[in-house]
């Protein structure tokens, strides 16, 4: 009796995993839970560095959260890390998944990293947003371009 009882905890043991395992309770949802909790405690922390890795490990172990790239450049930003920040926003942007304010943030990424054009080309492409627009009449004015930041 004690045999037939101990099989059949067994049996629910592995239902259990299995089961477990199709609702995504397997390593990698521990991994994204417990990044995640890092990641809290970074932002409370105001680390922004340390936030950015979470945020780009999370990201690439999650390849339909495509919103974390761009929150990932975002936080990059902040940190002052203008390379990851970069290579963050662009990958949003690949991705179709970042929004208007993240195309500006580019730009502004772009500018500091004395990328002119193409922060001139991002900005010209949101033609109809007011904070696109005086970001580039500024980038006109500070090349020298006077009668383009009159135009803009």
């Amino acid at each position: 009796m004690l045999g037939f009882l101990l099989i059949i905890i067994g049996l629910l043991f592995i239902a259990l995993i299995i089961f477990g395992s199709a609702l995504g309770f397997g390593p990698s949802s521990l991994s994204t839970l417990e990044k995640g909790n890092k990641l809290q405690l970074a932002f409370a922390a105001e680390d922004y560095s340390s936030a950015t890795e979470y945020l780009i490990d999370l990201a690439e172990e999650n390849p339909w959260w495509t919103e974390l790239w761009e929150t990932a450049g975002e936080t990059a930003y902040l940190a002052g890390d203008l390379l990851v920040a970069r290579g963050s926003l662009e990958e949003a942007q690949r991705l179709g998944s970042i929004s208007l304010d993240g195309k500006i943030r580019l730009g502004e990424v772009y500018n500091l990293l004395g990328e002119s054009e193409k922060a001139a080309q991002t900005w010209e492409q949101l033609e109809g947003t007011a904070e696109a627009l005086e970001k580039l009449a500024w980038l006109h004015e500070d090349n020298g371009e006077i009668s383009k930041a009159i135009e803009v």
